[in-house]
């Protein structure tokens, strides 16, 4: 029998196994021959200073989440341990689902659909949400477009950042609001 995967507001607690089940999660599906992303280019991007700068960001912003009203993050667990995420809310006067990550071991058993739908419980009916997402994960563009999200023909090219790691090619999807 399968075990019961739990959804559940993110506890700042949490945010340590958020930051390293996300650099896993790229680790697994970011790398790429056509755009020349590697394992290196990726760890560039989640060293320990990284990881640690990350989890102190979370655990204040989930801090916050009840009092703002505006961010939102959930975790999903399977016996206790965090097998994935989400975190949605207001950026740049924009509703977004900001980030949505699912460990590699635990894909494939709908965790990310139900991370999604508390989310755009979350969010409402009644709001244009947007995302973006990267522009080779037909995984992730098929669930958001499951859920309504539509490419709006934006995209965001690869670039290399500021410590000479990969940026990579995102496009963006919108769920327009219900009136």
């Amino acid at each position: 029998m399968d075990k019961q995967v739990l959804i559940e507001h993110a506890l700042p607690e949490d945010a340590e196994a958020m930051m390293r089940l996300k650099k896993v999660a790229w680790l697994k599906a970011y790398p790429n021959d056509k755009y020349g992303v590697t394992i290196e280019d990726i760890e560039k991007k989640f060293t320990e200073e990284d990881i640690k700068t990350g989890t102190e960001n979370w655990q204040k912003g989930i801090e916050g989440e009840p009092h703002g009203g505006r961010r939102q993050s959930s975790v999903a667990r399977l016996d206790k341990k965090v097998v994935g995420f989400v975190s949605s809310g207001l950026e740049d006067g924009q509703w977004r689902i900001a980030q949505l990550y699912v460990g590699p071991e635990s894909q494939g058993r709908g965790i990310g659909t139900e991370l999604l739908q508390t989310a755009l419980g979350w969010l409402g009916p009644e709001k244009d949400v947007y995302l973006h997402v990267l522009a080779w994960n037909v995984n992730a563009v098929s669930l958001y477009e499951k859920f309504g999200f539509v490419k709006t023909g934006r995209e965001f090219p690869a670039e290399v950042g500021a410590r000479g790691e990969k940026l990579l090619p995102e496009i963006e999807m919108l769920r327009k609001a219900v009136h």
